[in-house]
């Protein structure tokens, strides 16, 4: 019988919150109902343990701040040393460890090459530095869309071949909720009958000033603002909740916010971009 191949990902980004994680945590997730893999899963929060429970998590409650500078910068120290042996290991957004595997990354967007006025100065330096590792190593990157292949072909020298867009898209659980617990949740959160709302960051990017200024005559909530941080099943009733979804963002490389809003919309998918 024929070894399993071993695939190694780093899901470190799951500690945080927003598309990226949400990403990781659903491919984490698809990957480990394979029956001819094995996955071993590298995570590591100085502060948060991992949300879940998976097989052959290795994980170190180390800042992220020390592992860029152990595989961004010195690069003197293999994943291996962390994991074990893969074949393919898959980096986050935001280290890329030398390794003897194949290396594959996704990339969501080039926010912080492409607008870095948008993005913190640690953030833009980070990335451009773990970009011109990419360029040099990767064996294979996934664009989320058409949009972030271009952008990254344009501010980068990543050969096209090695570029395969593979769509990002809601989970199959994200479905539309009956009226009877979209009403409990309205009551949870204190929501009006009939509402805005606004998805994503609260940075320039996000456009939300001009949000409260179009919608100052409307009741505006806010996710992340207005409401506190939701799970998954509770992302279904915010969706579900609202009349119409807001998206104004300046620069999306996907904008995952508006399949889910198709996905648990219950017919009535009003959305603006």
């Amino acid at each position: 019988m024929d070894r399993k191949i071993i695939v190694g990902m780093d899901i470190s980004q799951t500690a945080h919150k927003g598309g990226v994680a949400t990403y990781t945590y659903n491919l984490t997730k698809k990957l480990s109902e394979i029956p001819d893999l094995e996955m071993v899963f590298f995570y590591s929060s100085l502060r948060k343990p991992y949300r879940g429970k998976l097989k052959n998590l290795k994980s170190y409650r180390l800042p992220p701040t020390l592992f860029e500078m152990l595989f961004n910068r010195w690069r003197n120290v293999s994943i291996e040393k962390f994991i074990g042996p893969v074949d393919i290991f898959h980096s986050s957004d935001w280290t890329q460890p030398p390794s003897k595997a194949k290396k594959v990354t996704t990339y969501h967007d080039v926010v912080p090459e492409k607008y870095p006025q948008w993005s913190y100065p640690k953030i833009v330096s980070v990335h451009k530095r773990r970009l011109k590792i990419v360029e040099k190593e990767i064996d294979m990157v996934i664009a989320v869309s058409e949009t972030t292949k271009k952008d990254l072909m344009e501010v980068s020298n990543i050969p096209e071949e090695k570029i395969v867009v593979i769509y990002e898209g809601p989970t199959g659980d994200f479905k539309p909720q009956s009226e009877e617990k979209i009403r409990e949740f309205k009551e949870k959160y204190d929501l009006p009958d009939k509402f805005v709302l606004a998805i994503g960051g609260i940075g320039e990017r996000r456009n939300l000033s001009r949000v409260k200024e179009a919608t100052k005559d409307y009741n505006l909530v806010i996710a992340g603002q207005s409401l506190p941080w939701l799970g998954i099943d509770e992302l279904e009733l915010l969706y579900g909740s609202a009349d119409v979804l807001l998206y104004p963002s300046l620069y999306e490389g996907f904008g995952l916010p508006i399949c889910f809003r198709y996905a648990g919309g219950r017919g009535r998918c009003g959305i603006v971009c």
